[in-house]
């Protein structure tokens, strides 16, 4: 039964429609197309305001029941039932702006007190932090002492439910919208929030024509295999359809990485018209998207220069090899902003001659160096080369590389594109017989030799970050001096060249006619010409760190090989590693060249690139390697041995008189054949690491690139074998304020040149890092005085160790720093003696035990303790902010310091999935960590009260604290233990909770 026409006028005003002068309004507008007839009854004066679009049909059913429905929620009036798919789960409302005459259209979410218990109410406040024009708004408001989030969007629909069955977009659009998409995420991912869920029904499509992209407030991004019984937003595709591959394991974390590889699986959706791939379960999916390349990106690639040029840019966002895609959703965003620019260009430009029906047009792909220069609007990306990922003999994933050197800016050359080989009928590689699996250890002991040199050039710089030292105000520096400290502290007088006049001396050069000015506050010049960079062939694509020695120059190099042995004898065994997989002597290496990629357990995988002195002949090389030659289905010929795990091989070009080689490369079989697919070229690397590259040269003595990020966690054994005490110091000079970081060395007759250069991440400038640099390496010679009066070295150096202050000092007055190409720079120059005298100091003193009573403890008898013991030892720890999983490993290195040498020490370990069922991320972060002489065990339980993502809860015996540590049977030890680190839930009935988490009556 309708309610009565005056029930019906209170209602309007009651729940905001209108308000009394609006009514009369309706009256009158109703008696004007009635002939001044007022309307008999509710029922008629709601068909008219529906029709005037004063009511929408919900709103006019729900007023005119026997019982009113409430439409207003505090100040935002509901329009209809539910949104359309996937915000059924909102309210589609209308709110009233203060000052504004049209209210604002939007949508509502009403959280209910589950929604936001576990810390889900953290993630909701974290992720209303986060505003782009791209991306949904999240705006927290409260009705009825209730949380609300409101979000304004505009009226339109998912771009899912915009696009029919088979319908594809043109590439200018699906660039339009994919460029929407990467601001978005960029916005997400400078507050470290992942999406997890990047495909079309995440896309809003507004009629107005704007571009949003929707996400889920509710916790952390979740595996495309699990469900979210918190969700926001409805599913209405299948989330393993845009998948990275890293996520078949259900229990890995989303990333940057995968949303960058999600977003390439759109873009391929919108402009071919079909998903990538297609799979009857998640699992077969899963596995496509690990293994099967879609034919027609693989045909973009193949075609080179004439392929699709978007298709092109979507194969490198789809490798397989997270390394290999885009560092960044920006870059991502500056690739597809330059293929837009050559559509347009292509497009625009009249055509030669009529195509026939067969024809297609040929893209160019090469960037006009004024798009490179920069602008106030995002630049586009530089030009881009092919280079495959050969993960799948039979149908090789192919990633793009982007080169945005200073060179290419400046020349933007034509895309260089290896064609690949046409398959033949050679065999392919035979079937390795099944022996009995050997440890091949040495690419983790090879790595050690970049851990060397990674100590070497990051202690001459920055030694003294162990330390906070108060910085006191930079002294101006005095004229390079006479006289150098020396080892026994006796004056010699030094023969040493000055790098440079003195400052403000002016030098007239009659042969070139200018002058050369020395000034303190420019960088030293460099001792080599960086026209043509250190070379990058015979490695494989995507490494994360990269060494390059130049061993003929360094032997050869009396200061040189002086400097060799002073890093002997774990150097020399190290490079006996390298001469023992090379099988080729080091006296005939020009060149040897690491690539460090991700491997298992925290060890990276490395790979070796030889260059020889002189050309050996390709039948000596295989009979001392071992090996037989394999052809690809490729018709790539590798070389190598029997065993699953053996090394294989592949050369470079063969002098065909003699068919002698000159390089070859030393890797598995799988970055072998990367190599192979390449030809062995340089390969590109991403724009943080490329940049710092450039500023190499061929002649350049020691090279080290590295991402700081890779060295802490895909690599972090290497760090904590070599040299774990300088884990900590370096990390907290490395994260998160550096993308990359790059040292190299340079012998020439009488000097040692060194120099650091870092690469910023977005939060941080390049003169905010520069300073950091600046402060760090001020503090080396106070790091110095304090290793001498606290530290009781051997007396095998304790004179060289009484040096180490003054040989500091004189380092830090004479480093000089500042920024170009985008990076922060110190450098120096060293008298070539006095270099392998630092080193050798250096590394002694970061290896040597901090005061007396260490060294008696380390000297004491040990004893074997049992976990409960070592729960009750005591240490001290302090770091400013870390997440869980960094803080796990800064603890257990620190506690590791505070025993007895030798003892033992359980592994600990995050169960990951027991974390992510509950919606925690091992990235929950912790600040301000400070304890002292606490037992381990407390230490321990405080962390994870830190990391608990519910505020609310009181204590550790409190049901609210989530996160909880265990001691379990260790699987891989028989009889041994080891700490876990999981949730209350997952250990309730599995584990025996410790004393401090069992709940409290």
């Amino acid at each position: 039964m309708a309610v009565a026409l005056s029930e019906f006028w209170t209602r309007l005003v009651r729940n905001g429609v209108t308000d009394a002068s609006g009514c009369k309004r309706y009256a009158a507008g109703y008696a004007e197309k009635t002939g001044g007839l007022p309307p008999d009854d509710a029922v008629s004066l709601a068909k008219y305001l529906v029709k005037t679009g004063a009511l929408t049909p919900f709103q006019a059913k729900s007023l005119l029941g026997s019982e009113a429905v409430p439409i207003l929620h505090g100040r935002y009036l509901q329009t209809a039932l539910a949104a359309a798919v996937p915000l059924s789960r909102w309210l589609p409302v209308v709110r009233q702006e203060a000052g504004s005459a049209k209210p604002a259209v939007g949508v509502l979410f009403r959280t209910t007190p589950e929604q936001l218990s576990g810390g889900r109410d953290q993630w909701v406040a974290a992720h209303a932090g986060v505003t782009s024009d791209t991306l949904q708004s999240i705006e927290l408001d409260s009705v009825d002492d209730n949380i609300v989030v409101y979000s304004p969007l505009p009226s339109g629909a998912s771009l899912s439910a915009s696009l029919k069955a088979g319908a594809k977009l043109s590439p200018k659009k699906a660039c339009e919208i994919a460029i929407a998409v990467c601001d978005a995420l960029a916005a997400l991912h400078a507050s470290s929030l992942w999406h997890g869920e990047v495909r079309t029904d995440r896309v809003w499509i507004g009629k107005d024509g704007s571009v949003r992209l929707l996400r889920d407030p509710s916790g952390p991004a979740v595996s495309p295999q699990l469900e979210n019984p918190f969700a926001w937003l409805d599913r209405s595709e299948s989330p393993t359809a845009y998948a990275a591959p890293e996520l078949t394991d259900p229990s890995a974390a989303c990333s940057a990485a995968s949303d960058i590889y999600s977003l390439g699986c759109l873009i391929y959706r919108l402009v071919i018209g079909e998903l990538p791939f297609s799979a009857d379960s998640p699992a077969e999916m899963m596995s496509q998207h690990a293994t099967v390349t879609p034919a027609p990106i693989a045909a973009a690639v193949a075609a080179g220069e004439s392929g699709d040029p978007l298709l092109r840019v979507v194969a490198f966002a789809m490798a397989r090899n997270p390394a290999s895609r885009f560092a960044t959703v920006s870059q991502f965003a500056d690739a597809l902003r330059a293929t837009a620019t050559m559509i347009e260009s292509a497009a625009a430009e009249p055509a030669a001659a009529e195509p026939t029906s067969s024809s297609r047009p040929v893209v160019t792909e090469t960037v006009a160096p004024a798009l490179l220069t920069p602008t106030p609007a995002p630049a586009p990306a530089p030009a881009i080369r092919t280079q495959s990922e050969a993960e799948s003999a039979e149908t090789p994933v192919v990633a793009i590389d982007r080169d945005d050197s200073p060179a290419s800016q400046s020349h933007a050359p034509p895309v260089a594109v290896s064609e690949p080989s046409e398959p033949d009928s050679s065999p392919s590689l035979p079937r390795r017989r099944r022996r009995k699996r050997k440890s091949n250890k040495a690419p983790f002991i090879l790595g050690g030799l970049c851990v060397a040199v990674l100590m070497l050039m990051i202690m001459l710089l920055v030694g003294g970050t162990g330390k906070q030292q108060t910085v006191t105000k930079k002294r101006t520096r005095p004229p390079v001096p006479d006289r150098v400290p020396s080892v026994t502290g006796a004056s010699r007088n030094s023969e040493t060249k000055q790098p440079a006049k003195s400052a403000g001396v002016q030098t007239p050069s009659d042969t070139l006619g200018y002058q050369v000015v020395d000034d303190d506050r420019l960088l030293w010049l460099p001792p080599f010409a960086t026209e043509t960079s250190a070379p990058l062939s015979m490695l494989p694509p995507g490494p994360a760190v990269i060494v390059s020695v130049n061993l003929a120059s360094l032997r050869s190099n009396p200061k040189g090989a002086l400097f060799l042995d002073s890093l002997a004898p774990d150097l020399q065994g190290l490079l006996d590693q390298s001469v023992a997989r090379a099988k080729v002597p080091i006296e005939k290496m020009n060149r040897l060249s690491m690539a460090m990629h991700k491997g298992k357990e925290g060890w990276p995988e490395v790979s070796l690139a030889v260059t020889l002195r002189e050309p050996t002949p390709l039948d000596s090389l295989v009979k001392a390697w071992d090996v037989s030659a394999s052809r690809t289905p490729e018709g790539v010929t590798l070389y190598a041995g029997d065993e699953v795990d053996s090394d294989a091989y592949f050369v470079g070009d063969v002098d065909a008189n003699g068919n002698r080689v000159t390089a070859f490369a030393v890797a598995s079989i799988a970055r072998t054949k990367e190599v192979a697919e390449n030809a062995g070229a340089n390969i590109l690397l991403p724009r943080s690491m490329q940049s710092l590259w450039d500023a190499t040269s061929a002649e350049t003595d020691f090279v080290v690139i590295a991402t700081p990020n890779f060295l802490f966690a895909d690599a972090r054994n290497l760090l904590l074998d070599g040299a774990p005490r300088l884990v900590a110091p370096l990390k907290s000079f490395l994260i998160p304020n550096v993308a990359a970081a790059m040292m190299l060395a340079h012998f020439d007759d009488e000097r040692l040149y060194a120099e650091v250069r870092l690469s910023p991440s977005g939060g941080i400038s390049e003169a905010s890092l520069m300073k950091h640099l600046n402060e760090a390496v001020d503090a080396t010679p106070q790091w110095a005085k304090d290793f001498v009066l606290d530290a009781v070295p051997d007396s095998s150096w304790r004179l060289l160790a009484n040096q180490l202050p003054a040989m500091m000092s004189f380092l830090s007055r004479y480093a000089r720093y500042g920024v170009a190409d985008r990076a922060a720079i110190g450098n120096a120059y060293l008298p070539a003696d006095a270099a392998s005298q630092i080193t050798l100091a250096t590394l002694f003193a970061i290896n040597t035990t901090g005061n007396a009573t260490g060294v008696v403890a380390a000297t004491a008898s040990k004893k074997t303790l049992t976990v409960e013991e070592l729960l009750s030892q005591k240490m001290s720890v302090t770091f400013e902010q870390e997440s869980l999983e960094f803080g796990i490993d800064i603890i257990a290195e620190q506690f590791a310091a505070f025993l007895p040498e030798g003892t033992e020490v359980p592994p600990m370990r995050i169960i990951g999935g027991d974390l992510q069922k509950m919606g925690i991320t091992q990235n929950q972060q912790i600040r301000g960590f400070a304890k002292k002489d606490m037992p381990f065990r407390q230490v321990l339980t405080d962390l994870l009260l830190g990391a608990n993502p519910d505020k609310t809860a009181t204590g550790s015996h409190d049901a609210k604290q989530a996160l909880v540590w265990v001691v379990a049977d260790d699987p891989t030890r028989p009889g041994k233990k080891e700490l876990l680190v999981t949730t209350r839930q997952a250990a309730e009935g599995k584990y025996e909770l410790p004393a401090e988490f069992v709940l409290q009556p």
